[in-house]
């Protein structure tokens, strides 16, 4: 920014010194007064602003302050237009850019021109500084910014030259005098926040990070003047450089951003909240706060795990109001106590979102809220005590947290349970500290009201918080909660006082009535039942004396309240509400009117539908424990009585009939009750009552209506689920003979239009004839169910118009009708279990269901329907396989004698679903008449894994099945057999021959052959020696296409007898041309070609040639004819001109397929597969493919694969082009052109991070084949750059393959791709947890940006190559072999490559050789300056340490590579060089010796294993750190030991801790820290078997197995024991020194009897089971345990594993002697109440298992007695090797040590 113009400034004067050159000074002042470029570009290409410097040196030196000041200024405007005219807004003006490039051009002198300044200048710059003028200050600080912000190396310049320790610099933070802000100046701490932001911005981030947190003065200045001394606009920039460089910056771990914005930052930032005179900035300020303070990924906010829980280890302990609270965001409760969110509604809305983020803060904030924000929350009518209210309102309201309700959601243990919440934390959230029992008290007491209106809102709020709480399942110890959030409010009797004092207020009469009404509900014991009643009582007394048909919604509102509280005392018996008073209707007929009168009525338009379902509500409140009403109805038939007397309102006849109908089914219900059962099927006795009463109504009456209301209540029952012909039947018993009843039946039938009444979905739905919603069924789409009582006449009508006959072509009316059904299930059946179950009920079914009598119309309709309702039914959550009605309507169909016809099977099928195992397993023992039903049962046997029985099977193979279904029972029936889910074995020839003798069924011989079967084996046998009795040759030939698949295990000595008769057969059948399986038939000549002689191969060759031209070409584009010319040319060793010709042919036809084809099918794989079989065979016979075609066709092939956007992504087509590449010779491939051709194509696997597939690995291969054709003409520096950009320096195959490329590119250019490299980036390591939360991974080693190459190190990965460097897999040479060998080689070392290295890219290792050559290039960590003598070279041995790349140095002396032995080795020579003349590092005395130590070693040549330099490279943080427990340890060890021997560094040292006794020991907290560390190191670092011989000497293994005696060892280090031992197996031979050398099982077995069932034991059990898994896979494979265990390690496996069943199966005991005997478990002799509820917990989940168990026998059928521990470890045995190997156990080699 430039100075403002003065007028008052002098005219530029001449200097008249001689040291002064005028003339620059004059071009300079020309330069700044004109708007043209090309005098600025002249003057800068002439060296004359370097030179410019020398008078600005001169200016300061003799204190001429006006012009030092003057220069200073122009300096500061120049430097302002070289950034603007190199950075511009636009480029639109022609002249804008021409001036741009040209001082693009002249960079290096403008470099050198700021470098000037700091190495030759940097003085004047302070003296400007110190002046402390604006004047002078100013300019001189925007000089510098103005430099910094030009490019990035000159703020590496920077920070190397200029000191950051001026005393000055923190004063120019200061707002003072000598900002004179009158004069026009710009403050000088503006103006320097401006400098400092830029510094930092340019600064790389861990110099940035340096930055921040070391210069501690100069970030306390800015921010302890923010809110009183900057402007908007440099506030403003001040919070973007927060979010952008702090927040947002990927490589700032939490912890770092928690010390650069510290607490001397949140008590000033949270002033600016009072900054109101600007709207938007106000807005942005909003924004970023609420970043910082909660978001989770960038903010400031640690996620907490342990949420509401008692014991939390964690946190920072704080002391308040006589309390301590544990919490992880001591940063954000600093912040939320410098904050008044009761004066502004900005900064309340703020605190809200904090807690609601991190809830931890709740209890914490409430009591600083007592001890320093005011106290208890004691009345008082001041914005100050409403402020106060206001916000314990919201953080009340606050939300369970998301993460508890999750955790309680996916566990469902009831230990874990148990232990996981708190009451009394959770009672802190609920009833905030500030809100206590007398404050609450006083508050009510007051007179006040608004007072206690306020204060009875609080009350509600937090008996709902407690309400939700509870509904949670959160909280095992509910009444524990619930006592002590009463114990925080005022009693009851305080409520009520308040209840009588204020009688006429309508708002705190109602709140009160909530409150005692929740009272009631949550603690009853707490209430006054005398005082409670009387409030219940009196006030249902009021309401009814009241015009009750003419109340209020708000008089209904406190009737409900009444109601409810009187349900919950028991006293409803007071309210005789079915009593008919003299002057009036019984209550019950009151509120039936008042509903009714809301009701849709004819008369009304607008209608109060929630006054309808509220008081229906209140009518279920007080019929539900009476047996009036039917509850397996969807709707209740009060809202049918509601609905049907709408239109009568004013009949009194009607209201009084209701009176004598309810009285009488309340004085008499079980007269009602045995009618409805006997003779009206369970209708409801409320309907037999008013159809029985009905005939006396007609005897007083002659209306009409009366009788018109009867029917149109009949027609609601019959919609809601009451039996239409129950209610016929009682109309004929009681009315029959009464005129008008019979006219009226018809209207039973819903099937006619009537006038509707009103506009709600029921009236439309049921008032409208079929024929008639037909036509109108556009109208339908537009109305919406809101209730179940609409959902019943939708139900209602949809029966209606699938079981009518005379309607057709109504799909999509059934359609609309089952999709607004099914959106209103999926909106409400969760939470409505009656719902569900009439869904599944007979109610629902009954019409929906296919009968015999359907005619075909309504079949179809059923059909149809049922198939939509199948498609809703499985979108519903948690439905259940058993116990329904559906469920055995199904079950009973297919298991029944009955036969259906194929519409109703294929609709009963669609719901097969539903049935559970074990129905499935009965059912496929019942061979049914049903072909369909069968084969789905068949088809679900298959999908859930369930046997069928040879008799079941050998039934559905003999049953002719109708034309549609054959080809489905030939695919589930091969399926099941392949499966082996048919138990054939016992009768297998008996099978055998049942399948030979129908033609229909030889297709199962193929499944027999192929499947898993014991007895497959005999099969082939018996069908091989069968086949000379059997003439049929069709049948001949299928038995021996389907032995080919299997040919390699047969073992008869007729098979060659076998396959010369069928090859004969076959060469017949194709000299007849009478061919029905082509495919086949080729598969038996390809297998048969070996038997047969060489004369007749050729003739047979010539035969299928004239059969393919006679066909047609495409009959060979098969992979069998493929496999036929493989065997041909196997067989023959010859190649004639037809072969020659098809494969010519073929290589046509696969390019085209690549090049036109959107998707390749899976023939085409398996023919491109026998092709590339083919192309070896060729190759192997010194031949080759590029000979017998023109090798622009195979040309054109690579060219279309390795061009294409999407096939170079697949693992097999680039195998397969490796395998054409490297047939190849360099005079017929087309080496340059595919190579420039692939590694230009986008779509390059190379472009992506490495993955689970084998694609980067063949991609760098083909680049490695196609480049080493010819490597000098290859050779290029963009070849180098790009492979750069593929090259990720890991020691994965492609990496490895990249590098040979490397390196011997370089050696031909003799360039190095490094020094394109212009910047360097080095990421600190995140956790897994930070990588998900930021969604920012690791970047590539290399990124371009334009032209330059910019390195990406990551920390991460160089820990992990400190640990794994190690386990390097050098590339093979196949140089010389012969293309099978070098496939061969290739995917061996590649599979080697796959199981010693992670391959996923966050687990990367860098290649040692790599990392250290970019070390050495890398000007942070090595500098190189050139001078008289030669080269001196410096090391950063500060920034080495930091990134750990000494700790790499001293590893790669360990590295099997010679190479990087010697490079490490001569790097640590050099670095002990360079600490003889460092002088300003700290540590350089002891680090002399520890790097001597090291050169020692390596000159003595002895050979040590990895653990050693491993641990020993791990000193290298201690020793840089003497704070560390470790450091004084280290330091004398270092010392002692002038060479590295076969001794580990610090074991001894640690496990001998030199203390005076052994409490003294264990108490010592220093000890197991280095414990833990010891360990860590020996899981890090151990690599293969000389490490384990290693422990074996030092004792180790003993030492680690008697740390697990200690009772005072830690959970962490209880963890790293069993890594240690899971590192262990990984090593070969691992296991076998574990078991045979040191006991390991007998140690194991002891651990499990010493673990409890804690949480943390129960994970201790979890990872105890996965090691004694991996010794269950060591007994499949190793001889030499079996031998040394009598081949009993299952019995040892399973002893140990057993433990962790005993309490379960105890608990079963139990439960099953409870179940049988009544006796239970006295749990009160238990003195602890929580053992008694934890006792109580684990009876009732031994109650659960023994019903789980016993339901699980009853399923079985039969019981087979197993070892049941031996068979879980070997069956987790062999998941584990499958996971780990994708093989099976019994697969694995048997080892013979």
């Amino acid at each position: 920014m430039t100075e403002p113009h003065n007028p008052n400034k002098r005219k530029w004067e001449r200097p008249t010194s001689s040291n002064v050159d005028s003339s620059l000074l004059e071009k300079l002042a020309e330069i700044v007064n004109s708007k043209d470029e090309a005098p600025l570009i002249k003057f800068i290409e002439s060296s004359s602003l370097s030179r410019i410097l020398s008078n600005w040196s001169y200016f300061a030196l003799v204190n001429d302050q006006s012009q030092f000041i003057d220069i200073s200024l122009k300096l500061s405007q120049v430097t302002h237009r070289i950034n603007s005219v190199t950075n511009p807004d636009t480029t639109s003006d022609p002249n804008s850019v021409t001036s741009q490039l040209a001082i693009l051009n002249l960079k290096p002198q403008i470099i050198e021109f700021y470098k000037s300044i700091l190495n030759d200048h940097i003085k004047v710059v302070y003296r400007a500084l110190n002046n402390y003028k604006p004047s002078l200050t100013n300019p001189t600080l925007r000089i510098l910014t103005n430099m910094i912000e030009y490019d990035a190396s000159i703020a590496i310049e920077f920070l190397n030259t200029f000191d950051l320790t001026l005393t000055i610099l923190p004063k120019l933070l200061l707002p003072g005098k000598n900002d004179n802000a009158k004069k026009g100046y710009l403050p000088i701490r503006a103006t320097f926040i401006r400098f400092w932001i830029a510094l930092l911005s340019k600064a790389p981030s861990h110099h940035r990070q340096d930055l921040l947190v070391t210069n501690v003065k100069i970030m306390n200045n800015w921010w302890k003047f923010m809110f009183e001394a900057d402007s908007i606009e440099t506030l403003e920039l001040v919070i973007e450089f927060i979010d952008t460089k702090i927040l947002k910056e990927p490589n700032f771990r939490r912890s770092i951003k928690c010390k650069i914005l510290n607490e001397n930052f949140m008590h000033k930032i949270q002033l600016i909240f009072n900054r109101n005179d600007n709207e938007t900035f106000s807005a942005k300020f909003t924004e970023f706060m609420e970043v910082l303070a909660t978001d989770s990924k960038i903010g400031l906010v640690y996620p907490v795990e342990k949420l509401w829980q008692s014991q939390i280890s964690t946190g920072v302990d704080i002391q308040l109001n006589n309390k301590t609270f544990k919490i992880h965001n001591k940063l954000i409760y600093t912040l939320l106590t410098t904050l008044k969110p009761w004066e502004n509604n900005g900064q309340l809305q703020f605190v809200v979102k904090i807690l609601k983020l991190t809830p931890e803060l709740v209890p914490a904030y409430m009591n600083w809220m007592i001890q320093h924000g005011g106290g208890y929350h004691d009345p008082t009518l001041t914005s100050w005590w409403v402020g106060h209210t206001l916000l314990y309102t919201h953080i009340i309201q606050l939300p369970i947290p998301q993460q508890i309700l999750k955790q309680v959601t996916n566990d469902s243990s009831f230990i874990s349970q148990e232990h996981s919440y708190d009451s009394k934390t959770v009672s802190d959230n609920i009833c905030l500290a500030p809100l206590s029992k007398q404050a609450l008290t006083k508050c009510l007491e007051t007179n006040k009201l608004l007072i206690t209106q306020f204060t009875l809102q609080l009350i509600v709020f937090i008996l709902q918080k407690l309400d939700e709480v509870l509904k949670s399942g959160i909280i095992t110890n509910r009444q524990e909660l619930i006592d002590l959030t009463f114990y925080n409010l005022p009693d009851l009797s305080n409520i009520i006082q308040v209840y009588s004092k204020n009688p006429d207020s309508k708002l705190i009469k109602l709140t009160l009535l909530m409150i005692i009404n929740l009272y009631e509900k949550m603690y009853p014991k707490a209430a006054s039942s005398a005082l409670v009643t009387k409030v219940s009582s009196n006030g249902i007394n009021e309401v009814i004396k009241a015009d009750l048909i003419n109340c209020t919604g708000y008089d209904l509102t406190l009737l409900n309240h009444y109601l409810s509280i009187q349900s919950n005392q028991d006293q409803e018996q007071d309210l005789k509400w079915w009593n008919k008073p003299n002057d009036g209707n019984s209550f019950f007929t009151c509120l039936i009117r008042l509903a009714s009168s809301a009701a849709p009525a004819t008369s009304r338009t607008s209608l109060d539908e929630s006054l309808v379902w509220r008081l229906s509500n209140l009518l279920s409140t007080l019929t539900d424990n009476k047996l009036l009403f039917n509850k397996d109805l969807i709707a209740s038939p009060i809202l049918a009585l509601i609905y049907a007397s709408s239109d009568y309102t004013t009949n009194i006849t009607i209201w009084n009939f209701l009176d004598e109908v309810i009285s009488r089914t309340i004085r008499t219900p079980y007269k009602y009750l045995d009618l409805a059962h006997e003779k009206y099927n369970d209708v409801s006795l409320f309907v037999v009552a008013i159809y029985e009463q009905f005939k006396f109504v007609l005897k007083n009456n002659t209306d009409d209506t009366v009788l018109e209301w009867l029917f149109k209540l009949s027609r609601y029952l019959i919609v809601i689920g009451e039996s239409k012909d129950a209610l016929i039947s009682i109309m004929k018993d009681y009315l029959v003979n009464e005129s008008g009843f019979k006219e009226n039946f018809q209207s039973l039938e819903l099937d006619d239009t009537v006038e509707q009444s009103g506009n709600s979905f029921v009236n439309y739905i049921t008032n409208i004839s079929n024929k008639e919603l037909v036509k109108k069924s556009s109208q339908l789409s537009k109305r919406t169910i809101l209730s179940k009582f609409d959902l019943a006449g939708l139900i209602t009508r949809l029966k209606l118009i699938v079981n009518d006959s005379s309607i057709n072509k109504v799909d999509d009316l059934l359609v609309e009708l089952v999709s607004k059904l099914g959106n209103f299930l999926l909106a409400s059946v969760s939470s409505d279990a009656q719902l569900y179950n009439y869904m599944v009920s007979k109610h629902f079914w009954t019409g929906l269901t296919l009968e015999k009598q359907d005619s075909a119309t309504v079949s179809g309709k059923k059909l149809f329907v049922g198939g939509l309702l199948n498609e809703v039914f499985q979108q519903l959550p948690g439905v259940p396989q058993a116990e329904s009605y559906l469920n055995t309507k199904i079950y009973q169909i297919i298991s029944g004698r009955e036969s259906y016809s194929t519409e109703q099977q294929l609709y009963f099928a669609q719901f097969a679903w539903i049935l559970s195992d074990s129905q499935i397993r009965e059912l496929s023992s019942q061979f049914g008449p049903n072909q369909l039903l069968t084969l789905k049962v068949c088809e679900y046997c298959l999908e859930r894994d369930i046997k069928v029985g040879s008799k079941y099977f050998r039934s559905i193979l003999s049953c002719e099945f109708d034309k549609t279904f054959i080809v489905d029972k030939q695919q589930i029936l091969s399926r099941l057999v392949e499966s082996n889910l048919v138990e054939l074995d016992e009768n297998i020839v008996e099978e055998i021959e049942n399948i030979l003798s129908s033609p229909s069924n030889h297709y199962l011989l193929k499944s027999l052959i192929n499947s898993s079967i014991s007895s497959k084996n005999e099969v082939i046998n018996y069908l091989i020696g069968k086949s000379e009795t059997i003439n049929d040759e069709n049948l001949l030939c299928y038995i021996g296409y389907s032995i080919c698949s299997v040919l390699e295990t047969i073992q008869n000595s007729n098979l060659e007898m076998f396959f010369i008769r069928i090859t004969k057969i076959a060469t017949n059948l194709l000299e007849s041309e009478n061919i029905e399986q082509w495919a086949q038939l080729l598969t038996i000549l390809a297998n048969g070609l070996k038997y047969i002689g060489q004369e007749e191969s050729e003739i047979i060759i010539g035969q299928v040639f004239v059969y393919v031209e006679k066909v047609g070409l495409k009959n060979s584009m098969l992979s069998e004819f493929a496999s036929f010319i493989l065997g041909f040319i196997q067989h023959s060793k010859n190649i004639n001109s037809e072969i020659t010709s098809w494969i010519h042919k073929s290589m046509l036809y696969i390019t085209k397929k690549f090049a036109e084809s959107p998707e390749l099918s899976s023939n085409f794989d398996s023919f491109l597969k026998a092709i590339a079989l083919i192309v070896q065979q060729i190759t192997s016979m010194n031949n080759s493919v590029w000979k017998l075609i023109p090798v622009s066709i195979i040309n054109t092939q690579l060219e279309v694969i390795l061009n294409h956007p999407k096939w170079v992504n697949y693992e097999k087509y680039l195998e397969y082009v490796n395998l054409v590449i490297m047939t190849g010779q360099r005079s017929t491939i087309q080496y340059e052109k595919l190579l420039q051709i692939f590694i230009n194509n986008p779509a390059n696997e190379l472009n992506s991070l490495p993955n689970i597939t084998k694609a980067r690995f063949y991609s760098a291969l083909i680049i490695h084949n196609l480049f080493h054709y010819d490597v000098s003409k290859n050779s290029s520096v963009g070849l180098l750059e790009k492979i750069a950009l593929f090259y990720l320096g890991s020691i994965r195959c492609e990496d490895l393959l990249l590098k040979t490329i490397f390196v011997e590119i370089e050696s031909k250019i003799a360039t190095s791709w490094v020094y394109k490299v212009t910047s360097w980036e080095f990421s600190e390591e995140l956790t897994n947890n930070e990588i998900e939360l930021t969604g920012e991974g690791e970047k590539r080693l290399v990124e371009k940006d334009k032209s330059s190459l910019t390195i990406c190190l990551s920390k991460r990965f160089i820990n992990n190559t400190i640990k794994n460097g190690a386990r390097i897999t050098a590339p093979v040479h196949i140089k010389g072999e012969s293309v099978e060998n070098s496939l061969s080689k290739l995917n061996e070392w590649y599979s080697t490559n796959e199981i010693m290295i992670d391959q996923s890219y966050q687990n990367t290792i860098y290649d040692t050789e790599t990392l250290l050559m970019l070390l050495i290039h890398n000007d942070e960590f090595v500098k190189i300056e050139k001078d008289e003598e030669g080269d001196k070279i410096s090391f950063d041995l500060k920034s080495l340490i930091e990134s750990n790349m000494l700790q790499v140095i001293i590893v790669g002396l360990s590295s099997p590579s010679e190479t990087v032995k010697s490079i490490s080795s001569v790097l640590l020579q050099r670095i002990l060089k360079n600490l003889e003349v460092l002088e300003s590092f700290k540590d350089k005395n002891i680090f002399k010796v520890y790097i001597s130590n090291i050169l020692n070693t390596v000159r003595n040549k002895e050979q040590l294993p990895n653990i050693i330099w491993y641990v020993y490279s791990s000193l290298v943080p201690i020793l840089s750190n003497p704070g560390h427990y470790l450091y004084e340890k280290a330091y004398r060890y270092v010392l002692s030991n002038p060479s590295l021997s076969r001794d580990i560094p610090l074991y001894k040292s640690i496990i001998h801790s030199q203390t005076s006794s052994d409490s003294e020991l264990e108490n010592d907290e220093s000890y197991y820290k280095q414990l833990v560390w010891l360990l860590e190191q020996f899981v890090d670092g151990i690599t293969g078997s000389e490490d384990i011989n290693l422990f074996k000497f030092k004792g180790v293994f003993e030492w680690v197995m008697n740390l697990t005696n200690s009772p005072f060892i830690t959970m962490k280090i209880k963890s790293l024991i069993f890594k240690f031992l899971y590192i262990i197996q990984n090593i070969d031979h691992g296991s076998d020194v574990l078991i045979t050398r040191f006991g390991i099982l007998t140690s194991l077995e002891q651990i499990m009897q010493n673990l409890d069932e804690t949480l943390l034991d129960e994970q201790l059990k979890l990872n105890l089971k996965q090691v004694v898994l991996r010794f269950g896979v060591s007994e499949g494979s190793s001889k030499r345990i079996r031998d040394w265990t009598g081949d009993d390690l299952g019995e040892y496996l399973g002893k140990i594993a057993h433990y962790s069943f005993d309490l379960v199966l105890i608990s079963i005991v139990l439960a099953g002697i409870h179940r049988n005997t009544g006796l239970v478990f006295d749990t009160s002799s238990f003195s602890s109440v929580d053992f008694r509820r934890w006792f109580g917990n684990y009876l009732a989940f031994g109650e659960r298992c023994y019903d789980t168990v016993v339901s699980g026998l009853r399923m079985s059928g039969y019981f087979k007695q197993r070892n049941l521990v031996y068979d879980y470890v070997q069956r987790e045995a062999g998941k584990f090797v499958k996971e780990q190997t994708g093989r099976d156990i019994g697969d694995l080699p048997k080892a013979d040590h």
